[in-house]
């Protein structure tokens, strides 16, 4: 599992899974694209947790403006954290260059393009999403277990 805290007034890693300094803090979580809520159920962290929903993208709309939309549902009045898993972790990127946590997580995610596998960024740049129907997105329960190797069965 890879794990990024990024303060903006200083870089930690920590492993105990808790924040001491940021008990009253909210995190928002935004689950990977083939997953949902339930990938935070098992986390124990001190802080107060609120999922974000995905929002249903507008037509041709760019990541960027995506994601300003997006982080209209954050409260930045207090301070917060962020938290993506997969494609969440990259939204949670693109957030950082809008909006200031006091820390991101990232899980089984990318920071840069870069450290994109070659394989998916041809994959994108060909377009080859756009022609694929959207059940091969949310494989059955049991197909998706097998696939990626998934040990608890509720996830």
């Amino acid at each position: 599992m890879d794990l990024l805290y990024k303060g903006h007034k200083q870089e930690h890693k920590r492993s105990c899974g808790v924040f001491e300094d940021t008990q009253l803090m909210k995190l928002y979580a935004i689950s990977g694209l083939g997953a949902d809520h339930r990938v935070f159920d098992y986390l124990s962290l001190n802080l107060e947790l609120e999922v974000l929903p995905w929002l249903d993208p507008e037509s041709s709309e760019s990541l960027e403006s995506y994601v300003r939309r997006m982080a209209l549902k954050i409260d930045t009045s207090k301070p917060f954290g962020l938290i993506g898993v997969s494609f969440g972790g990259i939204v949670v990127v693109e957030l950082n260059k809008i909006i200031n946590p006091e820390f991101s997580i990232l899980i089984s995610s990318v920071v840069s393009r870069d450290e994109v596998p070659t394989l998916y960024r041809l994959v994108g740049k060909i377009g080859l999403l756009k022609w694929l129907p959207l059940f091969v997105f949310n494989p059955p329960r049991v197909l998706a277990h097998w696939l990626f190797g998934a040990k608890n069965k509720a996830l």
